[in-house]
């Protein structure tokens, strides 16, 4: 890649996708969303497009049960390239799996075979192909709405403001895949006590991906603001008290800068010696990640 600094000096890394020549300087730069440079080019990877895919639901009894089969699959070493999994609304009610797998002829049904053993010892039964191959056809759906009616909407920032947009909280943690479980438990409990209604637990992609949707019942009145930002606090807080990270893809932004010392522990004064070093005046992005300077 190529980076900006914020003195005007350009720095490239070389494009091989590994080096054993001491830290990695695209790692440093990747994830910190323009605060220690701009990255103004980047050499990617690209991967021919499948020649198979298949695509496949299972329901499982419960969330519980269904976890307990993905960590198994995985264990396996079955990859699946798309893994879609959750219950909603309740906790209790049957869960479901969307699942994909891709590459040439051989590949995909192999893996499917085998994944689909695992799931039937978890009690998983076929789900409805329909459903499934509707899924596939409105996956980009939500995202597809939110360009249209806040990003490509007169005024973004009003738009993202509007009750529709924004009364809700879609929160991903990164979690050892043995605190998930527990993880979502201690959450139920939390939010229950606040009188917010989860409408959907998931994992996405990896068993370590957890995935919860928040929605206050009170958001037209003044107290849910407070109500929820202290239950997001808290739920990711939790996240990081038991060994994981307030988020996976979504990153920190603004909302979220406070809780860097937390997450970041005893590395936090090391990350902002490397800020003062790279944006001694805190002209890049400023706010972000790191509080203050």
């Amino acid at each position: 890649m190529e980076v900006a600094l914020a003195s005007g000096e350009l720095i490239k890394t070389r494009a091989v996708p590994k080096g054993s020549y001491g830290p990695s300087v695209d790692r440093l730069f990747i994830g910190s969303v323009g605060t220690l440079g701009v990255i103004t080019e980047a050499t990617i990877r690209v991967f021919p497009r499948p020649t198979h895919r298949i695509l496949k639901s299972i329901v499982f009894p419960n969330f519980e049960t269904g976890y307990s089969a993905l960590v198994e699959m995985l264990a396996h070493g079955i990859a699946p390239t798309v893994l879609d999994y959750g219950d909603e609304p309740e906790p209790g009610d049957d869960a479901t799996l969307f699942v994909t797998f891709e590459g040439f002829e051989a590949h995909p049904h192999a893996h499917w075979h085998e994944a689909d053993e695992i799931f039937a010892k978890f009690d998983g039964r076929p789900g409805n192909q329909a459903e499934v191959e509707r899924y596939w056809q409105t996956r980009h759906s939500t995202a597809e709405r939110y360009q249209r009616d806040v990003l490509n909407s007169s005024a973004p920032s009003e738009s993202r403001l509007q009750p529709s947009n924004y009364w809700m909280e879609y929160l991903h943690v990164a979690l050892p895949t043995s605190d998930v479980l527990e993880y979502r438990r201690q959450c139920q409990r939390i939010l229950q006590s606040r009188n917010i209604i989860v409408r959907e637990w998931s994992v996405w992609g990896r068993v370590e991906w957890f995935s919860l949707l928040l929605i206050d019942p009170n958001d037209q009145k003044d107290s849910s603001i407070n109500n929820m930002a202290e239950a997001v606090d808290e739920v990711l807080r939790l996240a990081h008290s038991m060994g994981g990270t307030m988020d996976y893809n979504h990153g920190v932004g603004l909302k979220l800068a406070h809780l860097m010392p937390e997450v970041l522990g005893t590395a936090y004064e090391t990350v902002r010696a490397i800020k003062n070093v790279l944006d001694p005046n805190g002209i890049m992005n400023p706010g972000k990640l790191l509080t203050q300077i």
